[in-house]
């Protein structure tokens, strides 16, 4: 399977200009529910920030679980909605990846302050990991980039 960090930090800036307006998602299949799909709490497996100027860094490590219920967020103290999508060849340009996959993606509203999207990795209704992606300025990071964070169960359920 490929790799979703393998982006070129000329298609990161493109990225990163490209996420100005990512609400206007057409609608798409909603959360499934159940211990495979998009409900419970998850984990941080991996992140990665991708520098706007150039070159790339780990986020700081958390221990903090996200929790997915009804159509909602949870990760730590912030909070929004979340909704499934199909995935455009639009958003594999955002994302300055080639498809690899995955058909549907994930829509976090009030992530960060704007909006989250990547793509879920997994078969029918079960999901094996998402990412998120979005974009991040100072004062939150150091230097302006997009980050990319793949989550996954943060217990598998027995049923997977």
């Amino acid at each position: 399977m490929r790799l979703l960090l393998v982006a070129t930090t000329t298609a990161l800036i493109a990225a990163v200009a490209a996420f100005g307006d990512v609400t206007a998602v057409a609608a798409g299949p909603t959360a499934t529910a159940g211990g495979c799909g998009l409900s419970g709490a998850f984990r941080v497996y991996s992140s990665r920030i991708d520098y706007t100027s150039g070159g790339a860094g780990v986020m700081p490590s958390t221990t903090r679980r996200l929790t997915l219920s009804g159509g909602r967020w949870h990760f730590g103290t912030s909070s929004g909605r979340f909704r499934v999508a199909a995935i455009t060849a639009a958003d594999w340009t955002k994302w300055g990846i080639e498809a690899y996959g995955p058909t549907r993606k994930v829509v976090f509203s009030g992530w960060s302050g704007a909006t989250a999207t990547g793509p879920i990795e997994g078969t029918g209704a079960q999901v094996d990991f998402f990412w998120l992606m979005y974009p991040a300025r100072p004062p939150v990071v150091r230097t302006a980039g997009v980050v990319s964070l793949k989550f996954g169960h943060a217990v598998v359920p027995r049923s997977c």
